[in-house]
């Protein structure tokens, strides 16, 4: 063996610090000595004293320790097995902050420090313990230059947990201050956003077979979005916002082929909500138009098969003026659908071409308008007593006189089974948090609210009608939902 490899070999092994066994370990892989010394007595005696600072070291020495032990093991491969006993004993025990290694002053002389952070992720999965998920996540969302440790982290959600949803569930689910940075600036959380919908863009290509997900994914994401990224009105919009929106649609693209059937539901496409907010009234820019085009596509194939079934859906409709950024573009698809299928209904063709139908079964000209007006008119009464039925209902509680709340309960049935019979069906409760569509929903002000999540005082009231399709008598009254509570 010649003296360099001697003297390094020995710093490894009897380094005072771990930054020292570190830069003698990278020399001897730069000098291609170390596979040649991996088989020595002292070779492994530094190996297990490197171990030793990673289960039992502080701070960033023992992250540098882990660093070593996973970049030792890439190098050699007979290392893996030594190494993985190693670091499945070293993580039973949370890390400290994976942030101690942002800067170079705390790191080996000549070190990058993304790659450490790199090597920390991939470490990572060797742990366990409940400490794990939650270090993750704060790792995923403090990383703002490494893609590579993004990619890592997000590998590590698949580790955990199959469901897409439970990994925006955890990641909402974080207290607010380790999501929204202290400073506030929106260009950074704005990167933050683009970067952390990449990596899981890619772990979720990487894995999609083995995945699930379900159509209640898209308001969590809508949710993340405006916790990363809380833009207020008139506020000027981020530089970085356009390329940040662009990788959230490539993500929800990879969400839908996960489970292509999530096209037909309304909530899978939430965030195009947030989206349109953030733009409105501008239009969107155009690397934002290409992503969202693959979107655009999946809603217009939905709305086509929900005609070919005989269904209106409203909301469907109203995520394609989303997708678009503007009604009229919406309408010219949706009318090129009615041309294209010739098959449907003339209702579902009417709807489609924004027309409303003045006509009803057995009427026709004049006669059969006032018919119209006159039937609809009925029917929107009937819905305004359905709604006060329901309310009555509620009320009866215990008011001590049994005789009046049989005759309440009585009417109040008499007024279900008359809307019954024309339809009518109360959707929703009092209180519950739902997402704001003008289409669906009034406020009391009679202005758009400032969050996407509402709160309803007055559920809306839907006529389903035989052929499957539904539209909205009565809108639900809606108030901005509480402040959520940080944690």
């Amino acid at each position: 063996m010649n003296q360099p490899s001697d003297d390094l070999l020995m710093a490894f092994t009897l380094g005072p610090k771990i930054a020292d066994r570190w830069s003698a370990a990278r020399d001897l892989m730069a000098a291609r000595q170390l596979v040649s010394v991996t088989d020595t007595k002292k070779f492994d005696a530094g190996f297990r004293a490197v171990g030793e600072i990673a289960e039992f070291g502080t701070g960033s020495d023992r992250l540098v320790a882990i660093d070593l032990i996973v970049r030792l093991s890439k190098f050699v491969k007979k290392l893996v097995p030594l190494a993985r006993d190693i670091l499945e004993n070293a993580l039973k025990q949370e890390l400290p902050s994976v942030s101690l290694l942002g800067e170079t002053e705390s790191l080996p002389k000549g070190a990058k420090p993304a790659e450490f952070r790199e090597n920390v992720a991939r470490a990572l999965h060797h742990a366990t313990g409940e400490w794990v998920i939650p270090y993750v996540l704060r790792a995923l969302v403090d990383e703002d230059r490494s893609q590579r440790c993004r990619v890592e982290l997000a590998r590590q959600l698949v580790a955990r947990d199959k469901s897409i949803d439970q990994w925006m569930s955890w990641i909402i689910e974080m207290p607010l201050g380790q999501i929204i940075r202290p400073e506030g600036n929106l260009e950074n959380s704005t990167l933050r956003l683009r970067g952390i919908a990449s990596a899981l863009a890619d772990a979720i290509r990487e894995n999609r077979i083995k995945l699930s997900v379900s159509e209640n994914v898209g308001p969590k994401l809508a949710e993340f979005c405006r916790l990363l990224v809380p833009i207020k009105p008139n506020e000027r919009l981020p530089k970085q916002l356009g390329s940040a929106a662009a990788e959230v649609a490539r993500l929800l693209d990879e969400i839908f082929a996960v489970k292509l059937t999530l096209i037909v539901e309304p909530d899978t496409y939430a965030v195009l909500d947030r989206v349109e907010r953030w733009w409105q009234p501008l239009p969107y820019p155009k690397p934002l138009k290409d992503a969202l085009a693959p979107i655009t596509d999946k809603l217009v194939t939905g709305i086509t098969l929900r005609a070919r079934w005989g269904q209106k859906s409203e909301s469907l409709a109203a995520r394609l003026k989303q997708s678009f950024g503007g009604k009229d573009v919406a309408a010219g698809r949706l009318n090129q659908i009615a041309q294209d299928e010739p098959g449907i209904t003339a209702e579902i063709g009417d709807w489609l071409r924004g027309r409303r139908r003045s006509e009803i079964e057995g009427g026709s000209g004049l006669v059969g308008s006032l018919r119209a007006v006159s039937d609809e008119n009925v029917t929107n009464s009937i819905a305004a007593l359905l709604l006060d039925a329901e309310e009555a209902l509620n009320a009866i509680g215990n008011t001590g006189r049994d005789d009046i709340a049989h005759h309440t309960r009585r009417l109040c049935q008499s007024v279900r089974s008359l809307a019954a019979q024309r339809g009518l069906e109360v959707v929703g409760k009092e209180l519950d948090v739902v997402e704001y569509l003008p289409v669906n929903h009034q406020t009391i002000s009679g202005e758009a609210p400032a969050d996407a999540w509402v709160e309803i005082v007055r559920p809306m009231v839907v006529r389903r009608r035989r052929d499957a399709s539904e539209d909205i008598v009565i809108r639900a009254v809606v108030k901005e939902k509480r402040s959520k509570v940080e944690k």
